[in-house]
């Protein structure tokens, strides 16, 4: 469901900003950069958690998607290959139905996580709570943009495939096989991902 998208990036984009605002606004930043481990275990400390939110919300949300869907259109084998199910005949990866389920799921949550991290850096380097929102929303808009924009055979199409908003659809970057053309270069869309 491509609500599930927006809605995963929205936690990311709260939660991320969440992790800095009461530090900031306790003014604890100080204190905790001046001591001896202070920094590198709150950077431990904040990625942990930003990694940890990405795996359950993108498991609680997509695993209640996959839920209603089973329930409403019926259960498949999961250990059938992924290759028995029409749109994804053309995938080279060697998974079962389940295992691209576990595997779409993991990669979801990577993006997520590398979104939130680039969030939690702006959130630092950023004097005000609301400008790491907006360069979030920001980046989000700009990936719709150009995903929405650029066709996929042009000669920039990695483009539109290697943004956030491309590397979500990690059903399509699993499903088939594409090419992105580097500078005249053929490079695989899974690879470059």
């Amino acid at each position: 469901f491509p609500v599930s998208d927006l809605l995963l990036y929205l936690a990311v984009l709260f939660f991320g900003g969440a992790l800095i605002y009461e530090e900031r606004e306790k003014k604890l930043f100080l204190v905790t950069f001046s001591s001896a481990r202070g920094r590198f275990s709150t950077i431990g400390a904040k990625t942990g958690a930003l990694a940890l939110h990405c795996l359950m919300v993108t498991f609680c949300l997509y695993g209640s998607d996959f839920a209603w869907s089973f329930a409403s259109a019926g259960f498949v084998d999961l250990s059938a290959p992924l290759q028995s199910l029409a749109p994804y005949m053309e995938s080279t990866l060697k998974l079962s139905i389940g295992g691209f389920l576990v595997f779409n799921l993991l990669l979801k949550a990577l993006v997520l996580f590398t979104f939130g991290t680039l969030l939690l850096a702006a959130a630092i380097a950023f004097r005000q709570n609301f400008m790491s929102l907006l360069s979030g929303g920001l980046c989000l808009g700009i990936s719709g943009f150009l995903y929405s924009v650029i066709p996929a055979n042009s000669w920039n199409n990695w483009l539109k495939f290697l943004n956030f908003y491309g590397t979500m659809k990690t059903d399509r970057l699993l499903g088939g096989y594409l090419n992105l053309n580097f500078f005249g270069t053929p490079v695989s869309r899974l690879a470059a991902t």
